[in-house]
This record gives structure tokens, sequence and C-alpha cells, in this order.
């Protein structure tokens, strides 16, 4: 908590962090906010509707062996995704028109997350995944993956009904190569960086 909003001003993407089984194990830590509420309107289908969409974290635990995992990282604790995802979901339900879970999980813990919890409509899986095959679907959620490394920026394409009902998804990804330009402040990090390898070297 101390020097939060200084770093907040410097890296702003920390204020968008979520994770609904991720907890501080003390109170000099801040709690992450399990989801996150965005509000949609929509160009086609039904013109002008508004869309609810929740957007919820999960991860597993850091692997360390073929039945062993590392729960504790960094002074917070991972506590166990499914039994978080059956505490949250129905609460999020009840918000929203739309549940999108960012699974920081293999892709058969991705599967399982789907396919045991019918409140979500899309799963976006990562974790050293380097998949850019069709979405997959277990129960009623699509399931896609974002590349690994950001080679590729992902883009999920969302096709909805007159009455603003989602008839399907899909995904396409855009290689990041040498025709896009670099952003300028994600080139600075960079720069920063590479400035003071060369300073310790």
């Amino acid at each position: 908590k101390d020097g939060f909003d200084k770093r907040v001003a410097d890296y702003p993407f920390i204020e968008r962090l979520i994770s609904a089984n991720i907890h501080p194990m003390a109170d000099q830590h801040r709690e992450l906010a399990p989801y996150v509420i965005r509000e949609v309107t929509l160009k086609r289908g039904a013109q002008g509707k508004k869309l609810r969409v929740g957007i919820v974290g999960f991860s597993e635990p850091k692997p360390t062996g073929p039945n062993a995992a590392e729960t504790v990282y960094a002074g917070f604790r991972i506590d166990d995704p499914f039994e978080a995802a059956k505490k949250v979901l129905p609460e999020l339900k009840q918000k929203t028109d739309l549940i999108v879970a960012l699974a920081y999980m293999d892709m058969g813990s991705a599967q399982r997350l789907a396919s045991d919890n019918p409140e979500i409509d899309t799963v976006i899986g990562a974790r050293q995944t380097s998949n850019m095959d069709e979405p997959q679907h277990f129960n009623r959620a699509t399931i896609t993956y974002s590349y690994n490394q950001t080679k590729y920026l992902g883009e999920l394409r969302l096709y909805v009904k007159g009455d603003g009902s989602i008839e399907n998804q899909l995904n396409r990804y855009v290689a990041l190569d040498s025709t896009i330009p670099d952003d300028p402040a994600a080139q600075e990090v960079a720069d920063r960086t590479r400035r003071q390898g060369g300073q310790r070297g």
C-alpha cells in the first residue's frame, strides 16, 4: 500500500489488475479487485443497447513439479481458482449480461473452468501458450488463448443477434511485426531497461 499512488501514476495498468483467487498475506499489500464491469454500447444488432460485460480473473498456482505447486508468491496467496469461481460467478452473473474470464492456467484447467461454470460466456486463457486455433466451446463458454510472448495481438469478435444476445465468437491474431509501429511508452520502458542492464554489466 505504501507508495501505491505513485506507482499507479508511473504504471497505470496496476489499477487494472484483477484476481478472484489471489489475496495478500499481510496488511501492507493491497487486495486485488476480483472483477471489473464495463458497459458497452452496441453498434450493430440492437443498436444503442447497453451490454454490461463482467471481466473476472483466475490464476493457477505456480507449478514447481509434476504434482507440486507454489501457492505463496511475493507476499500473496494463490487460492484454488475453481473454488473461487464457485463463489464469485453467481454474484457477478446478477450484475452483468456477459462474463469474460481471464484465466492464467494451462489448457486443461481453462477447459475445466468453462465446463464447471455455466455463468461464463468467454474464457481467454494464457500460460506460455502458442495457440492460434479457432476458439473451442465447453458448456456455453467460448475459449480462446493469448499468444505467448505478445508476438500477436489477439482480437476476439462477438457477433450479436437483433435482441442483443451473443450469436457467435470468432478470433484473429494480428502479427506485431516491423510494419506495426512501436508504442512510445513501451519503447521507453524497453530502452530504459537496456540502459540499466548495460550499466550493471
